[in-house]
């Protein structure tokens, strides 16, 4: 039984009997009947979404009539419940398998709207001669807010108490986050239909709450919830304060140095990356206010602009140290999946159907941090060469940061940069090898992860494998696709990408004909910015991200002006 109703009459239910508890998460979390509709599709699908993914409305409901299994929905109870569970149960959405409710409970799988707790009492008594309500989704539904999603039978009646366990084991990941797509996978399994690999989710089990003293885990799951609405709510007034800072910050720096004031543009370069360094930051601030939150990044605008404008390497080892901090905090939100940091870091339920691995802004801080600001610190080549490699793996191994084509874009630069430093120029064969071992350490990548059912790189390789070189090409497309996609829904986005992409050649001229440390920065940093630029799927963003530290390096090596045998010994 698929049973709808309204999220509180769900709690009475889900709180009274044994059952296991989570929140359902979808691109579009705040609308609940899209929840619903959406257990149908077995995948993502429609712009926006992975084309190789490509899911489409009544999959499930045929996958269903493949296996013999007769679907109903009952005719009675409110309209857009029983139309929703209609389209997710539904072999033929267009002919929805609406049944009088005696008839409903004679089918195999049974879809039910319902108004109240007692409406499912009553529906419990019918089924009294079997046992009652014995194996039942339960989808608790309120306006603006993410569905509450129990299992009611299963696993769940070997529990002592109601509502004692957490759903997991579904595509997030994360214990109590639980999909359409894993629905769906868990009402075939529920039912012995079989399973294709156009499912992408994993079949729901349970855990104990993280709290041994918690008999019930609807506290958690109250807490996980108020975490989600509350990013939701100031998640985004966080990120564009933190990017018009950051803007605001390189724009006047590079106004500044172009006025002669280059003491002052050094200082607003030093503050546009240490902005996004305290949006990260921020993400660990636990209250639901944005003016709260913005402290951190108010706080790292500040100690940018004071920071005392000498050799540029006592910055770049307070910015290096930063990074390398953030990318410790990604190791410990995969080791930590229910966990905060987890849910700060790694893709946001709520606004992305991914729901593992480092977005593209976390994923360019750490690139950076390499690149830009580990080299101008002073790392000599093979260390350099050796942090390259970690960060590589926190960036795209599957369990971490899972970001495949940010290793692909980071990996280039990280060679490029070794490169120029090592031959103290810049080569044409540097952009040849550097690209061989960007595209090395991307397939490597999604050879780690293909044995993996629902990322993006194990279904990528699998696919690649199968089809070769036109179904890698078909990738490529795609990716650039949805980047033009992207740009265009963005206010000012061909612009804003025009700026980004004049800025990273010009850094990059400059950078090839100086072949000082500084230089080898910026030209390698400036051509990551560019590859990410063209290659990722939130490009113009990323790319950005990448080329702000860019700027700023290349005003603090500039303002210093330092002799051509700045490198250390054993430094190449």
């Amino acid at each position: 039984m698929v049973i709808a109703m309204p999220r509180a009459a769900a709690e009475q239910v889900l709180s009274s009997r044994s059952s296991a508890l989570g929140i359902g998460v979808f691109p579009d979390s705040r609308d609940p009947l899209a929840f619903v509709r959406e257990i149908g599709a077995g995948a993502p699908h429609g712009r926006g979404s992975a084309v190789e993914l490509a899911g489409a409305p009544g999959r499930l409901g045929r996958a269903l009539r493949a296996s013999r299994q007769d679907v109903a929905v009952s005719s009675d109870g409110p309209r857009a419940l029983r139309n929703a569970l209609a389209v997710a149960l539904a072999s033929d959405p267009a002919n929805p398998p609406f049944a009088e409710p005696q008839a409903a409970l004679r089918a195999r799988v049974a879809g039910f709207a319902l108004r109240s707790s007692a409406e499912f009492e009553a529906l419990d008594e019918q089924l009294k001669n079997f046992g009652g309500v014995q194996d039942a989704v339960v989808l608790g539904l309120a306006a603006q807010t993410p569905v509450l999603v129990g299992i009611v039978g299963g696993e769940s009646r070997q529990t002592p108490g109601a509502g004692g366990f957490l759903l997991s084991g579904g595509l997030a990941r994360r214990p109590a986050i639980v999909t359409p797509y894993d629905l769906a996978v868990t009402i075939l399994a529920r039912v012995g239909a079989s399973k294709s690999n156009a499912f992408i989710g994993s079949e729901l089990g349970l855990v104990p709450p993280t709290d041994p003293s918690h008999v019930s885990a609807l506290p958690e799951v109250h807490q996980i919830e108020a975490r989600f609405v509350r990013d939701a709510r100031s998640g985004p007034a966080l990120a564009q304060v933190a990017t018009a800072l950051a803007l605001a910050s390189i724009i006047g720096g590079l106004a500044l140095w172009g006025l002669g004031r280059r003491d002052l543009a050094v200082r607003c370069g030093h503050a546009a990356w240490l902005v996004m360094v305290g949006y990260e930051a921020a993400l660990f601030v636990s209250s639901g206010r944005a003016e709260i939150r913005v402290i951190p990044v108010i706080a790292a605008l500040g100690i940018g602009l004071f920071f005392p404008r000498r050799d540029p390497r006592s910055y770049a080892r307070l910015a290096f140290g930063m990074a390398m901090a953030l990318a410790a905090l990604e190791v410990i939100a995969a080791l930590r999946p229910g966990g905060e940091p987890a849910l700060s870091l790694w893709g946001n339920p709520l606004v992305s159907w991914r729901f593992f691995g480092l977005q593209n802004g976390e994923a360019a801080i750490v690139a950076s941090g390499v690149v830009v600001w580990g080299t101008l610190a002073g790392l000599a080549t093979p260390a350099l060469a050796l942090v390259s490699v970690a960060a590589a793996l926190v960036i795209g191994a599957p369990h971490l940061g899972a970001n495949f084509v940010g290793v692909l874009t980071f990996a280039f630069g990280a060679a490029l940069v070794v490169f120029a430093l090592e031959r103290r120029r810049v080569e044409a064969w540097h952009l040849i090898t550097s690209t061989a071992i960007a595209v090395g350490a991307f397939v490597v990548s999604l050879l780690a992860d293909v044995g993996s059912p629902v990322s993006h790189g194990g279904i990528a390789a699998r696919k690649i494998s199968e089809g070769g070189l036109k179904t890698a090409w078909g990738f490529v497309r795609a990716r650039l696709e949805l980047n033009l996609h992207l740009i265009r829904g963005t206010a000012g986005g061909f612009l804003w990408v025009a700026l980004v992409f004049v800025t990273a050649v010009l850094l990059a001229r400059w950078g090839a004909k100086d072949w000082t440390r500084g230089g080898a920065v910026v030209w390698a940093g400036a051509m990551m910015s560019l590859s990410s630029l063209v290659l990722e799927d939130s490009g113009f963003y990323s790319g950005a991200v990448l080329l702000l530290p860019v700027a700023a390096a290349w005003m603090m090596w500039s303002f210093v002006n330092s002799p051509r045998d700045d490198l250390p010994a054993g430094a190449g």
